[in-house]
């Protein structure tokens, strides 16, 4: 580990020592790099944070890069101290597959996720399993064979780093109903959808509407989650609207297993509305289908509810 000079060692020394425990064979040179004050906020993080040129904070909760060079990644660096869960949403617009987010602990690798042509906003999460300081990284590069003209419109926006300690508890709450009856759910937690079913008779209908509920049941932590759920079942279409201020059709999102709620508060909780449609005359009446939720802060908090026609 290098530092070009007398200050940049001076950078608070709980960071550079986490950053000479990386246990990957590449070293960072700090020389590379440079204490961000204003991305440090952004991040709400009391260790400094070191980044490469092109980083920059957009009105102080947003941070935010244009472009990436073949030859060469943008970093951000900061630490951590003991154990519990990193996380961070970021938007990663460009080509798909030409650039990747990386977010590296102690210097592994725990998390990568590609450009795949949407600008939708994600979580990248991870955990530590030790106690002490961990450096935290996170790595935009280009993909194998991207093209430099690609690589220039890659766009990458950053927000909500947040880092969790200990071990705690995250829990979606799903719950369902024909839309107009009561919710079906409420404080049932099982992948299987026991007790948490919403069926409707078809014989006179060319489409079903259910209202389905998304809570966060954490008592202490901020969390969203990550809906899945089918957009076709037999002789069916499924759709999904996220309610809100504003509507907005989720259904693309949810089919390419990349829709994720806004964060939510704890006990906080959004609605959306699901239409199941006939898409022939002789669809036959009975349907079937399952929605489930994931914590994108620990994907093993989850829940799920089936719609069903008869």
């Amino acid at each position: 580990l290098s530092c070009a000079s007398a200050e940049r060692r001076s950078i608070a020394s709980k960071t550079l020592e986490a950053l000479m425990a990386l246990k990957s064979n590449r070293t960072i040179d700090l020389g590379d790099l440079s204490s961000q004050p204003s991305i440090q906020s952004a991040f709400g993080v009391s260790s400094p944070v070191l980044a490469s040129a092109g980083w920059r904070s957009k009105s102080g909760r947003i941070t935010e890069t244009t472009g990436l060079s073949p030859q060469r990644m943008k970093t951000l660096a900061t630490t951590i101290n003991g154990r519990g869960i990193v996380a961070v949403r970021y938007s990663l617009i460009g080509v798909a597959r030409s650039a990747a987010l990386v977010l590296l602990i102690d210097g592994v690798e725990k998390g990568r996720v590609l450009a795949d042509g949407s600008s939708d906003w994600r979580t990248l999460s991870a955990s530590t399993s030790s106690d002490g300081p961990h450096s935290v990284e996170l790595r935009l590069v280009g993909e194998g064979t991207a093209k430099s003209a690609d690589l220039s419109k890659v766009r990458t926006s950053l927000s909500d780093f947040r880092f969790v300690p200990g071990s705690p508890h995250f829990q979606p709450d799903l719950a369902i109903a024909v839309r107009g009856k009561r919710l079906i759910g409420v404080n049932i937690f099982n992948k299987t959808t026991a007790r948490q079913q919403a069926q409707i008779a078809m014989s006179r209908r060319n489409s079903a509407m259910f209202r389905m509920s998304m809570r966060n049941a954490s008592s202490a932590h901020r969390d969203s989650a990550r809906i899945t759920g089918p957009v076709t079942l037999r002789g069916y279409r499924v759709s999904y609207t996220q309610l809100g201020a504003k509507k907005a059709n989720v259904t693309a999102a949810v089919a390419a297993r990349r829709h994720e709620t806004p964060i939510q508060n704890p006990r906080a909780a959004g609605q959306y509305d699901i239409q199941v449609t006939r898409t022939t005359k002789r669809s036959p009446r009975a349907f079937s289908g399952i929605i489930r939720a994931n914590s994108v802060l620990d994907g093993r908090g989850a829940d799920a509810v089936r719609i069903s026609g008869k």
